[in-house]
């Protein structure tokens, strides 16, 4: 009778604990998801900021090379295709292992705009540079040489790192990244907007279409 007493009272204090248990665990969990909440609050807070505080300036009627030394406008390479590309820029005197680090996250963002929305600008000295880079990182982007000179040296490029922007029809910069390598989350909260400016873009493009096709106008957003 008195093992029987003790096996219940065992089976009390097991039955006990675990609920304990679970009870914390629970709550853990939810601080867990509290916490997570508060730091995507925080880092779509400091993207914002990060995408406000950065501009960048280009020189009228920029010129720019491919591999071969074909010489494009700039402006007719964002014409092509679409109403704006995303642009990664990036020089020789940048950090290789920032590029490297945001090369995975591009092709992310790529399946979502399009790789054809897409355009690497960078500025090598070497007339064969291109090529080769193109080889070394598998670059599967369309990739130009600009004159360094054709980003105005009071602009974004002072900061000598690997950045993103956007160029709009008229050939102007928005939406200025500057990627952290040990954050990616930040530049994917980057790509969230620059998917949603795509997404306007698109249904604007699809307006215009529409009203040069049937002749009925549409009040058309503000991009």
């Amino acid at each position: 009778m008195k093992y029987y007493w003790i096996v219940i009272l065992l089976l009390a204090g097991l039955t006990a604990w675990s609920l304990t248990r679970q009870t914390a665990l629970k709550r853990e969990a939810k601080l867990d998801v509290e916490k997570a909440r508060k730091r995507e609050h925080l880092l779509y807070g400091k993207i914002c900021q990060l995408v406000e505080d950065k501009h960048i300036k280009l020189t009228s009627g920029v010129k720019v090379k491919d591999h071969a030394n074909n010489v494009y406008a700039l402006d007719s390479l964002v014409a092509a295709g679409g109403a704006a590309k995303l642009v990664f820029r990036f020089t020789e005197d940048n950090c290789s292992e920032c590029f490297r680090a945001e090369l995975g996250l591009l092709e992310e963002i790529g399946q979502a705009i399009g790789k054809s929305n897409i355009i690497l600008l960078v500025s090598y000295s070497g007339a064969n540079d291109l090529a080769l880079i193109q080889q070394q990182y598998r670059i599967t982007f369309p990739l130009y040489n600009i004159p360094a000179t054709d980003l105005k040296a009071d602009s974004g490029e002072i900061a000598n790192f690997p950045y993103y922007f956007v160029l709009d029809r008229n050939v102007l910069p928005e939406l200025v990244f500057f990627p952290e390598k040990s954050m990616p989350g930040l530049t994917r909260r980057y790509f969230l907007m620059v998917k949603d400016y795509f997404s306007r873009i698109t249904d604007l493009r699809r307006r215009e279409l529409s009203a040069n096709l049937t002749g009925i106008s549409f009040e058309k957003n503000n991009v």
